[in-house]
């Protein structure tokens, strides 16, 4: 009975690491760039349930690219250059994506008022001129599938 238990739980363990984790990719396709100048860099975060916000999402750091889950850069190509995040898992997510036009890494800002400069968007396309993007409005389910397709569009 007991090497009955074993051999039973020993398949279970080779079936558990023969058949890997449902992933898929993220493809963000950045509409509305203004010129070709630079890159675009996509950042993707992933939601953490928090019992402090009444069981809302959040991710750490967000807006923050460093704090991302990953980053992609790529070249602008007008009108439209796609990041895309492999193997990602099921979850909620939110993408933040910016047109670095002088590829100096960061989101360059007037002096006055530090009004952004250049293009930036994120998922859901829910962006204003007085305030930075919220994590729970930017979120999109990614289910089981191979394949997300998001499109977001550029404020300058």
């Amino acid at each position: 009975m007991i090497k009955g238990i074993a051999a039973f739980l020993a398949g279970v363990a080779v079936l558990a690491l023969a058949a890997p984790a449902a992933a898929g990719t993220i493809h963000v396709e950045v509409a509305g760039l203004r010129n070709n100048r630079g890159s675009v860099a996509c950042a993707l975060f992933v939601a953490e349930a928090s019992a402090a916000s009444g069981g809302s999402t959040e991710a750490k750091g967000f807006p923050q690219a460093e704090a991302a889950l990953a980053r992609v850069k790529v070249a602008a190509a007008p009108p439209a250059s796609v990041c895309a995040f492999h193997d990602v898992q099921a979850g909620r997510y939110a993408v933040l994506v910016l047109h670095d036009e002088n590829d100096n890494g960061k989101m360059d800002r007037s002096w006055f008022l530090g009004i952004p400069l250049e293009g930036y968007g994120v998922s859901n396309n829910k962006t204003y001129p007085n305030r930075a993007p919220v994590f729970e409005e930017a979120t999109f389910l990614v289910d089981l599938q191979p394949a997300y397709r998001l499109i977001v569009k550029l404020r300058y």
